[in-house]
């Protein structure tokens, strides 16, 4: 999954990695359910708990799109540490604007709209980049196009964590701002 900051928010369907490989849309997340997030400190994967699901209205999307290994050859490689089997797929995280998510390019985080998630979130990040890289939580940094998403969700999604702030979105590592 790719690192998400939590208050910038998702689409409803997008599916979180749980502490166990699995991945899961993050509307049937709950409270206390484990995920794998990302220590800091010690720069590396660890478990966080949901404390809670946040739900907000709907409103204008952006499309990241980028291949990554299947959930299938993701969740084999987490358990077994083996990364030499193949089979990515075309793959969409549908986010807020303003939520901030990991730029391997940056070495930071980095939002479209930083100006809004610093108002919002306090969280000063970079530009990002019509095209991105991103980082995956089997290590791989996975090249972005980032573009506006012209569908419609009527509410959109974040989680609440114990602690660590980073939850993994489509394997891909986001921030869950200022929760």
């Amino acid at each position: 999954g790719v690192r998400v900051h939590n208050k910038g928010c998702f689409a409803p369907w997008t599916p979180v990695l749980m502490a166990d490989g699995v991945q899961k849309p993050i509307e049937e997340v709950q409270a206390n359910d484990q995920v794998t997030s990302w220590d800091e400190g010690a720069g590396r994967l660890t478990q966080a708990t949901v404390l809670s699901v946040d739900v907000f209205p709907g409103r204008t999307m952006l499309e990241v799109s980028f291949n990554a290994p299947s959930a299938e050859v993701a969740a084999r490689q987490l358990r077994s540490a083996d990364n030499s089997e193949t089979g990515s797929q075309a793959t969409s995280l549908i986010v807020t604007r303003d939520h901030p998510i990991y730029s391997a390019r940056s070495r930071g985080l980095v939002s479209m709209q930083p100006n809004m998630t610093l108002e919002l979130y306090a969280m000063a990040v970079g530009q990002m980049q019509e095209r991105e890289l991103l980082h995956h939580h089997l290590g791989q940094h996975l090249p972005a196009q980032v573009r506006g998403w012209q569908g419609n969700t009527s509410k959109v999604m974040t989680l609440r964590l114990d602690r660590h702030h980073w939850f993994y979105a489509h394997g891909v590592r986001v921030h869950n701002k200022g929760c």
